[in-house]
């Protein structure tokens, strides 16, 4: 099955003071490879929530 592809804005790291992204151990690798993609892009400080899911 063929995943949408949504496009990044760029912009928002200019936008804000602050990014934060928040994930878990217990998150899908689909869910983690989301969050390493949008880290490479904004930054940012990631808070890990053990046991937490999606």
């Amino acid at each position: 099955m063929p995943r949408n592809i949504v496009p990044i804005d760029r912009t928002i790291k200019n936008r804000v003071k602050e990014i934060v992204m928040f994930t878990s151990d217990t998150e899908s690798e689909d869910g983690k490879k989301g969050l390493e993609m949008f880290h490479r892009v904004f930054g940012g400080k990631i808070i890990n929530l053990p046991n937490r899911g999606h």
